[in-house]
């Protein structure tokens, strides 16, 4: 059934996602994607559910009314970057890119509903497809949809990502934490300021900056092992109006990231523990908080195997991998995962260039497209709701 339909299919599919790559759209603005999205999946007689709190995000089923229902997700946003390949199919807007390989999720999930629909006398039980917006925001799309109703009655959920560390032909999963608690850390530091000539008579704010920010990696040092990574970055901060003022105000924007949710209170209390010891030696005032956390992704540990017996099925020897660690990489699918068992795997998608997300020339290997619809579909078989 699959392999003539692929062949039939191809096409469209890739013409669909160079048109999203084409069309990309930032989170929380994916108007005109969902839209298109939503009137292909009409012309295929599918009803969509949709409310406010779902923002552009929605979601359709198939199958049988049963008791037992399986989600499948993907996520519908670009990134903020401008594109700099040169091809037929490059991004037309500025700084506007699908840099993570959303464009690719979409089509692969259409894909797959289109193959179910055409074979839908087959299905056994009822499935649900979830259209997520803005999963690269803080706070993520998935609080969304959970807040508009989009997993109300499901009994699991699968979700999936491009990995460009590996080959079109190619899928990555490992049981239990996949991906990293991601926290967005906001410091404040404040002091009266002074003349950078006379340093001694203020607080010098851009040193005590410099010290805390050393200080807590040190003390993070002492905590993280290879097995319980811990990663601490800033990648904003401000301060200062000029050359010659010692400023009285910097703020630092970054990410405390890491895999053992266990360590929550242990690596905290290591950041309180520099910021005393900071405040202590330079008199400046410090304000620490975290505006925005997202779970590690937990995969079930049946579903998990349920994606590697469906992996082992259909690709050849070796094309399944046994990831050893988590990604320090953050996923909102992880917020699904807090309500419902789930599990959440990669796809190969190497193209001979990329090897990483999120980079200005990043691209695909269009095969990864077929290989999703491939495992999705042997996914549901093995999971007992298609015949």
């Amino acid at each position: 059934m699959l392999e003539n339909w692929l062949k039939k299919n191809q096409n469209e599919l890739i013409q669909l996602r160079r048109y999203l790559h084409e069309n990309p759209e930032i989170g929380y603005a994916e108007k005109e994607t969902s839209a298109y999205l939503k009137n292909y999946l009409k012309s295929l007689e599918l009803q969509i559910i949709e409310n406010n709190d779902m923002k552009f995000g929605f979601y359709t089923e198939l199958g049988p009314l049963t008791d037992n229902i399986l989600a499948i997700r993907c996520d519908l946003d670009a990134l903020p970057i401008q594109d700099i390949k040169n091809c037929d199919y490059s991004s037309k807007k500025t700084k506007m890119m699908h840099a993570c390989g959303h464009d690719a999720h979409m089509t692969i999930l259409i894909g797959l509903i289109k193959l179910l629909k055409e074979h839908e006398s087959k299905l056994t039980g009822r499935l649900r497809f979830i259209f997520q917006p803005a999963e690269e925001c803080s706070p993520g799309g998935a609080i969304s949809m959970i807040k508009g109703g989009a997993i109300n009655n499901v009994t699991h959920i699968i979700g999936y990502h491009l990995y460009p560390m590996l080959n079109a032909n190619q899928i990555a999963i490992k049981e239990g934490f996949i991906t990293a608690t991601v926290e967005v850390i906001e410091i404040e530091l404040k002091c009266n300021g002074g003349h950078t000539s006379r340093p001694e008579e203020s607080v010098d704010l851009v040193l005590a900056t410099s010290m805390l920010v050393s200080e807590i990696n040190k003390n993070l040092e002492q905590i993280k092992s290879d097995e319980s990574p811990i990663v601490f970055v800033f990648g904003s901060i401000n301060g200062g109006d000029t050359f010659n003022v010692i400023p009285s105000n910097i703020k630092l924007k970054g990410t405390l990231r890491y895999v053992n949710s266990a360590q929550k209170e242990t690596i905290h209390g290591s950041i309180n523990k520099a910021i005393s010891e900071i405040n202590n030696i330079t008199g400046t005032e410090i304000e620490f908080s975290i505006p925005y956390s997202s779970p590690g992704i937990y995969n079930n540990k049946l579903l998990t195997q349920l994606i590697i017996d469906s992996g082992n099925s259909i690709l050849e020897k070796n094309n399944t991998v046994i990831l050893e660690k988590g990604s320090l990489g953050g996923e909102d699918f992880a917020f699904y995962l807090e309500k419902i068992p789930g599990a959440y795997f990669r796809i190969g998608c190497y193209d001979g260039h990329a090897r990483d997300l999120h980079c200005n020339y990043f691209d695909i290997n269009e095969d990864c497209i077929f290989t999703g619809i491939n495992i999705l579909k042997s996914v549901i078989l093995n999971y007992g709701h298609l015949s």
